[in-house]
């Protein structure tokens, strides 16, 4: 999924920055028809550059916590269990800080207990260096599939209405839990390795 919204972000940078080059030449084109107008013409041509660049920004920086905060109050939530990962692509966002994308291999248990095999691909920080297997949850419309998001603990721990729907799935699967959390990307440990880091942090 977050491959589609990069991919998304940068066909409409690609346009903004076309439409603000031609939009450019033409008024050079014509300048005899603005020119005693020049302060308010190039104005107006800055202030639609900023606007256009800022919904750009916006789109690339909150498109997937958008999309995470609709599925969940959608419903949509579900178990998976990540088998595996592999890196994909490096990307930046509109701040140019960097990314790696990781496809990964996951087997997403529905609310109906049923299992299906699939894939997606998340943005995890550049800290993240191999994919450790265990249960996350996620976001899930059976309707569309394709649509997967990684939540992060913090978000599902502060949605109590999901309390029995977590419950319903550690009473019928045994989970083994990755400790899920946002540090500029995404990031997956176990929480052996999480407590083994904070003992070394403390000594």
């Amino acid at each position: 999924m977050q491959l589609k919204y990069y991919k998304k972000a940068t066909v409409l940078i690609g346009i903004i920055t076309a439409v603000s080059v031609i939009s450019l030449i033409i008024l050079m084109l014509n300048r005899a028809k603005w020119q005693e107008n020049s302060f308010m013409v190039f104005g107006i041509y800055i202030l639609a550059v900023f606007v256009l660049t800022f919904l750009y920004a916006d789109y690339d920086l909150n498109a997937a916590r958008r999309a995470v905060m609709k599925k969940v109050r959608e419903g949509h939530i579900a178990l998976a269990k990540i088998n595996n990962g592999r890196t994909e692509k490096m990307i930046r966002d509109a701040r140019f800080r960097e990314y790696m994308l990781w496809d990964l291999d996951i087997t997403v248990i529905d609310n109906n207990m049923e299992s299906i095999h699939t894939h997606c691909i998340e943005k995890f920080s550049l800290q993240q260096q191999s994919i450790p297997s265990g249960h996350v949850y996620v976001t899930y419309d059976p309707a569309k599939p394709e649509e997967i998001l990684i939540l992060p603990n913090a978000l599902l721990q502060q949605l109590p209405e999901y309390q029995p729907l977590v419950e319903t799935y550690e009473y019928k699967i045994k989970t083994s839990y990755l400790n899920c959390y946002y540090n500029r990307g995404l990031i997956l440990k176990t929480y052996k390795d999480t407590l083994a880091e904070r003992r070394n942090g403390e000594e």
